[in-house]
């Protein structure tokens, strides 16, 4: 019995389907290479320096590394840059401060529930914002990035900066974190231990933060 489709049927449908197999691939595979919702890709800066993972703080100056997400306007990586360091700088003093604290009482008592590390941040944060704690920005590296949103590229930036911060900065705030938990102690030993740590404090020159 004679198959009631033709060779030269057969041969045109599998040219067709093969046809659009293969439009349907590169279509895909186009589709694919191209820039997807969200990508980023660097367009200036280079590679970053070498302070960027390796900073060295000095006998003068404990150092920082500040860091922004990317953002759309210029100015604002830098700011939030620099405000990293400081977070980190003030946190990082917090530590220390309350180290020493614990060192100078000893066995003579604790202040833990009065000298907390929410009182050392809110004084140094507070200190920050005087200007009694300063600190300085030392180096930047400022990177320009383009996103993809929405079928266009567009410009975004990102910052890094060297945050140097003078030692006798926290000796500033320990005397000061000090001296506002004495303000809020309630208990007669608190207060004591308060200033035995004042005292063994005042004047240190905090080389080994």
């Amino acid at each position: 019995m004679h198959s009631l489709i033709s060779r030269p049927f057969l041969s045109f449908t599998l040219a067709v389907s093969l046809g659009l197999a293969l439009f349907q691939g590169c279509a895909t595979v186009s589709k694919v290479s191209g820039p997807q919702e969200g990508d980023y890709v660097q367009v200036s800066g280079g590679e970053s320096p070498e302070w960027v993972d390796n900073a060295k703080s000095t006998a003068e100056f404990k150092v920082f590394v500040g860091l922004s997400r990317r953002h759309a306007a210029e100015a604002d990586a830098p700011t939030a840059a620099r405000r990293s360091a400081q977070v980190e700088a003030v946190n990082s003093m917090g530590t220390y401060v309350k180290q020493k604290v614990k060192e100078a009482l000893g066995s003579e008592g604790s202040t833990e529930d009065i000298l907390s590390a929410a009182v050392i941040e809110q004084t140094g944060t507070k200190m920050v914002a005087e200007g009694i704690i300063t600190g300085e920005v030392d180096k930047w590296y400022v990177t320009q990035w383009k996103k993809f949103e929405n079928g266009q590229w567009r410009p975004y930036y990102e910052a890094k900066c060297l945050f140097k911060m003078p030692r006798e900065d926290a000796s500033k705030l320990a005397q000061e974190a000090i001296k506002q938990a004495g303000l809020k102690a309630k208990e007669e030993r608190d207060r004591k231990n308060l200033k035995q740590a004042q005292e063994v404090l005042d004047g240190m020159d905090a080389q080994d933060w």
